[in-house]
């Protein structure tokens, strides 16, 4: 059926568990977040020429229902959607993730409006296209196994190589013209970027499907991009969890953490702060943190006497600069999108920080 965007949500000091910095990125309710800059507006235009007969929005959806044919396709869908709906009203998110039986499910209701959002935030922002055409970099996906960060870059790295070359000649012209010699544009190589999607949950049987959609309709080749995953919770102390979580973020260039660290905050306060201290120690300086989350008052966390969401803790934290941010953005969909399930719009509060 056609879906059309239609849908919300609802909307302030740090908590003490944080060591304070009044840095300048501390201004709550200001928003640095611009739609498309002319860069990303480019590459839209270049990704509409490779697809021809569909909008990249329109071709993004069209992988994930190929990829998750039989499960929409299943008699039983409506029944575990609404069980999935029911565990969420009562914040039961393992009794979801941990129930192969509702993992597909989950994945082909819920990826696809996020999916689309992911997609636009990669395009739309040069500090995050910079992610996609570095010559090694590597994307460290927190609790990434539904495969909506999988899909959304993907389908932001169709015409990467064609934007990078597009970027060269246009810096080459503009140092040339500066009388500029061997200009730094001239020696970047093509992108190659390693993708690793971590969560406590198996979701091999979804993402199987989604990569090999998306590499047949992207003609994505490994030379260009790495996909692996892993299955361990981030906050497990043991030494192997501790290892291998420290050894992702040590040689990220981003760490997502897309819809979890509210979750996390909500869950239990001592081990997120505790993860975050990781995220900002472990990680290189120079390297960047992707959070977004619900911007509505259902991720608010109770601290004390207030309420509070992740990223009141984030921006007090020393080591970590605001490079974008939004505590209430929109993502709404283009109306003519088609996808056998409701498109609803997606309200979210975003932060991009940098390691210093």
């Amino acid at each position: 059926m056609s879906s059309k965007a239609s849908g919300a949500k609802r909307p302030s000091r740090p908590p003490s568990s944080a060591s304070a910095s009044s840095s300048s990125s501390s201004q709550d309710s200001q928003n640095t977040v611009a739609r498309a800059d002319q860069g990303g507006l480019v590459l839209r235009k270049l990704q509409a020429a490779l697809l021809k007969h569909t909008s990249p929005e329109q071709s993004l959806l069209n992988c994930i229902r190929e990829a998750c044919a039989p499960t929409l396709s299943s008699p039983d869908f409506e029944a575990k959607i609404r069980k999935i709906k029911q565990l969420f009203f009562v914040r039961d998110f393992g009794g979801i993730f941990n129930d192969p039986e509702l993992v597909p499910a989950y994945s082909a209701e819920y990826i696809p409006g996020r999916a689309l959002c992911y997609r636009e935030l990669f395009t739309a922002h040069d500090e995050l296209r910079q992610v996609l055409l570095k010559d090694q970099g590597h994307v460290f996906a927190l609790g990434a196994g539904a495969g909506s960060e999988l899909v959304g870059l993907v389908s932001a790295m169709l015409g990467i190589d064609k934007f990078a070359t597009y970027m060269q000649k246009r810096t080459a012209a503009s140092a040339a013209a500066d009388e500029i010699p061997g200009s730094e544009a001239e020696k970047r190589k093509l992108p190659r970027l390693t993708l690793h999607l971590q969560d406590i949950a198996d979701y091999s049987c979804v993402l199987q499907p989604l990569e090999a959609a998306m590499r047949t309709h992207y003609r994505l080749p490994e030379t260009r991009l790495t996909i692996e995953s892993s299955v361990f919770d981030i906050l497990d102390e043991s030494p192997e969890a501790k290892a291998l979580l420290l050894a992702h973020l040590s040689k990220a260039t981003l760490v997502t953490a897309m819809f979890i660290l509210n979750e996390l905050l909500a869950n239990n306060k001592k081990d997120c702060v505790r993860l975050v201290t990781q995220l900002v120690r472990e990680t290189a300086v120079g390297s960047l943190l992707l959070v977004v989350d619900s911007a509505g008052s259902f991720s608010e966390v109770k601290v004390g006497q207030g309420n509070y969401m992740i990223y009141h803790l984030l921006d007090s934290i020393q080591g970590l600069e605001v490079v974008l941010k939004a505590d209430s953005q929109w993502y709404r969909f283009p109306e003519d999108l088609n996808y056998p399930l409701r498109l609803n719009n997606m309200r979210y509060f975003l932060r991009l920080y940098r390691r210093v």
